[in-house]
């Protein structure tokens, strides 16, 4: 049988408290990591849907009228999102943030 001395008992402590230490902290910071990244996929996934939806609805009132500067003021969400047309070449149409045409 070992003896449980006092020199024995002190190195014991410092050692229970450094693995009670790493079962607590290595779970919590892997449940941090996981938090974190559905987190971000689910603002991603929000901010994707939202861009989808309002290119769909600038795309359908453009098809329909043509380029003009109502076109960006009847698809403002809350809180509104700069939107800017552009042309197969490249170059800016209209703009929400001028709410002009460009020449």
């Amino acid at each position: 049988m070992i003896q449980l001395t006092a020199r024995n008992a002190r190195g014991l402590r410092p050692r229970l408290a450094a693995v009670t230490a790493v079962a607590v902290i290595v779970p919590l910071l892997v449940g941090v990591f996981v938090l974190a990244t559905l987190l971000q996929r689910s603002l991603t996934g929000s901010l994707t849907s939202r861009v989808e939806q309002q290119a769909d609805a600038v795309a359908a009132i453009v098809h329909q009228s043509g380029v003009r500067p109502a076109v960006l003021t009847d698809t403002d969400t809350d809180p509104p999102m700069k939107t800017v047309i552009i042309d197969d070449k490249g170059d800016v149409l209209l703009s929400s943030r001028t709410g002009q045409l460009l020449p």
